[in-house]
């Protein structure tokens, strides 16, 4: 009897967890604009790793404190790894949505590099920014990389997970798959032209 009454609450538990989520990824969309703005999707598996591991080469070549911006940094996974490594440079993340600015804010409180803003990143100036990591979505991939490529400096990179960014000179283009599902990761620098 007890058992059966454990398997009742835990089943209505995860249909209450699953109808939570799918009305919060509802109110998302709607709130993005109709899919404008990507949902929060935390980065993960071997792309991850990839941007981690570029981010963390052009970093470590840097020798005076620079600024990293992170645009649609969800919960943190990229920023506070890279600003746990390299304490002496400036990490600030921009996402739109309420849930992951929340959880990004608590995860880095102890983090004093690190600052975390509710804000529409396509608002926000990047000029003085030297490294950019993105998950920008598909409908804002082309202007987003114009409006980076009139405003960061020639040395500036930028690491874009999954989306290519137009008007940006590509430096690199990395192969992976996150699970299973092929996927890539693009560097960009200014385009000169």
């Amino acid at each position: 009897m007890l058992i059966n009454n454990i398997i009742v609450l835990l089943a209505l538990f995860i249909g209450l967890g699953a109808c939570v989520f799918t009305l919060y990824f509802f109110i998302t969309y709607l709130r993005s604009g109709f899919g404008k703005y990507p949902p929060f999707v935390c980065s993960l598996g071997k792309a991850k790793k990839i941007v981690i591991q570029e981010a963390e080469k052009i970093l470590q070549e840097k020798k005076d404190p620079v600024n990293v911006a992170d645009l649609g940094c969800g919960s943190g996974s990229l920023l506070i790894p890279l600003a746990k490594k390299f304490p002496q440079h400036h990490f600030i993340g921009y996402d739109w949505d309420i849930v992951p600015y929340l959880i990004a804010k608590f995860r880095s409180r102890k983090l004093p590099n690190v600052h975390i803003y509710r804000r529409n990143f396509m608002k926000e100036s990047y000029g003085d920014m030297q490294l950019i990591m993105c998950y920008t979505g598909e409908s804002l991939s082309a202007i987003l990389g114009e409006k980076l490529n009139q405003e960061i400096s020639k040395d500036a990179l930028i690491v874009s997970e999954t989306f290519e960014l137009g008007s940006l000179r590509l430096k690199e283009k990395i192969q992976t798959d996150t699970l299973k599902i092929p996927t890539k990761v693009f560097i960009y620098q200014k385009n000169a032209d």
